[in-house]
């Protein structure tokens, strides 16, 4: 697997990097570009296979819940993202590895320049939401 985008795909990024004066070093050299927006949110762009992008940041830190809090604070987020569906571009992922809950979407493989922020700026918005909904849930207990 090639981690290093296709040519239309590098040149998004290398748009956004320049319009956005984005240090060189946030483009790692497995491709993926790391991106810190309000001094807050750490996010990923991952570039696929198939030339979409994965956009993912964690959104609560899951390592030191025990199993039963665990499965109280996923079910109810999970009760929570089915009701936003339709709103929210994104999906939570639980990375066992990290024990990291995170939250994931996709740029689609033709987005141009101006499609590619808006898409990063709805991340980051949702980013915010699902963040702050899940620091609520986890204290709920």
């Amino acid at each position: 697997m090639n981690p290093y985008p296709s040519a239309p795909r590098a040149s998004v990024l290398k748009s956004y990097l320049v319009a956005h004066r984005v240090e060189p070093g946030a483009l790692r050299p497995d491709g993926r570009l790391i991106l810190t927006f309000d001094a807050r949110w750490r996010v990923q762009v991952r570039p696929l296979v198939d030339g979409r992008f994965q956009v993912s940041a964690a959104i609560l830190d899951v390592s030191r819940m025990d199993d039963a809090l665990l499965e109280d604070v996923l079910l109810r987020l999970c009760g929570l993202a089915a009701g936003l569906v339709r709103d929210h571009h994104g999906g939570l992922a639980l990375d066992e590895a990290s024990g990291r809950l995170l939250l994931q979407a996709m740029i689609p493989a033709d987005a141009a320049l101006q499609q590619f922020e808006a898409a990063l700026a709805d991340f980051v918005n949702t980013l915010a939401f699902w963040s702050a909904s899940a620091r609520a849930e986890a204290a709920r207990r």
